[in-house]
């Protein structure tokens, strides 16, 4: 009996682990990535560029856990934006700076498998603009999910 509650146990356990790494988060779009963790973040900044985006930088997770002597698998975040864009909503609410530049993350699972996620138009303009004080805007909504699954699908492809 204590055998088959440790097969139980080790299942539910392996499940939620599944799940925590691929089950839908609302307003998050997560991709498998055909490419390692590095080349997808390579192949992605080369994509924002080319979209015209500025890189604003790269947050390492697994760099900064290897500091402390800690280990942990690839994930980094690729922060990015348009200045000329989100400028004049930075103007008109301070306070969503704390939500902006947008940004893109990479992580390795436990099963070696790379993804690629990031928030969604619709979340960004129905939650994360309301959250500030700002409308969102459906026609500017539609382009800049036209836009991010553009390069996403480009990026893991």
């Amino acid at each position: 009996m204590s055998k088959f509650i440790f097969v139980v146990a080790a299942l539910v356990l392996s499940l939620g682990v599944w799940a925590s790494e691929t089950a839908p988060i609302d307003g998050l779009i997560a991709q498998p990535s055909r490419h390692s963790a590095g080349e997808t973040v390579n192949r992605l900044e080369a994509a924002l560029k080319a979209s015209g985006m500025t890189v604003f930088g790269r947050l390492d997770h697994s760099q900064a856990a290897e500091s402390v002597g800690l280990t942990l698998k690839p994930l980094m975040v690729v922060v990015f934006g348009n200045p000329k864009n989100g400028t004049p909503n930075l103007v008109r609410s301070p306070t969503l700076g704390i939500d902006l530049p947008q940004k893109f993350l990479v992580w390795e699972d436990t099963q070696g498998q790379v993804w690629l996620a990031y928030n969604s138009a619709e979340y960004l303009h129905q939650i994360i603009r309301p959250r500030h004080g700002l409308k969102g805007n459906p026609a500017q909504m539609k382009s800049q999910a036209a836009l991010l699954e553009k390069i996403a699908h480009s990026v893991v492809q």
